[in-house]
């Protein structure tokens, strides 16, 4: 496929050489880049991409819930290793 010249700068700025196969994460690098440029400038950006919201906002939903997955995780560990070291100190004490 022949891109316009704006793609072709647009794929230059991804160090891409074509828009197949653009994974989520790689979206989501790019649009974190958007915090760069000034607030004008970034909701003009912004407006061009109603979907780049959606996808922002549903990945950000999806990466809450797997830090809280994370976090539980963790304090259910924190809770048996002190759990284990109470009942190794209560044994100590006798």
């Amino acid at each position: 496929m022949e891109y316009t010249p704006m793609e072709k700068s647009v794929l230059s700025l991804f160090d891409r050489t074509d828009f197949k196969n653009i994974s989520k994460n790689e979206l989501i690098g790019y649009a974190s880049k958007l915090n760069e440029l000034r607030p004008e400038v970034e909701k003009e950006v912004i407006a061009q991409f109603p979907e780049l919201t959606k996808l922002i906002q549903s990945t950000a939903i999806e990466y809450k819930g797997m830090l809280e997955t994370i976090i539980a995780s963790d304090d259910e560990s924190i809770k048996q290793v002190y759990g284990i070291l109470d009942k190794k100190l209560d044994g100590a004490r006798i």
